[in-house]
């Protein structure tokens, strides 16, 4: 009966553990490191053509990594990547820029406006510019 009061303490101990642990895993949901991996479909319409593309992006504060892909989400058609804001030229198809007129850093803003310290982030917005509408809805992976 001696050793009873003893456990009692190492319980104690081990559940204030416990919970310690769980509330250093749950502020880790929330990082400091501000980069979102988003899924989902960006529009194009305007006078001259219409597309549809399901992405998939990498948003961060100094890079912006989206690939686009066909509306079955199988091939691969283009890529853009960023780095501190603006596209880089090497690597996209032109005529997709010209009808993507959004600068790096605007996604990049607009990610963490809609997704910074949420656990469930989802990003709805409408650009429009001369006859370019575009459409973007992108959810986290």
């Amino acid at each position: 009966m001696t050793e009873a009061p003893t456990l009692k303490i190492h319980i104690k101990k081990l559940f204030i553990y416990f919970i310690l642990l769980f509330q250093i895993s749950c502020a880790s949901l929330y990082s400091s490191n501000d980069t979102y991996n988003l899924r989902g479909k960006v529009s194009f319409t305007s006078d001259e053509a219409n597309f549809f593309f399901n992405v998939v992006a990498r948003i961060s504060k100094n890079n912006v990594n989206i690939k686009f892909y066909d509306p079955t989400g199988i091939k691969l058609i283009t890529e853009l990547n960023s780095y501190r804001g603006d596209w880089n030229p090497s690597n996209y198809d032109t005529r997709l820029v010209n009808f993507f007129d959004i600068k790096p850093r605007e996604l990049a803003y607009l990610a963490s406006r809609e997704c910074k310290k949420k656990i469930e982030c989802s990003i709805f917005k409408e650009f429009i510019k001369d006859d370019v509408k575009i459409l973007i809805l992108l959810n986290d992976v």
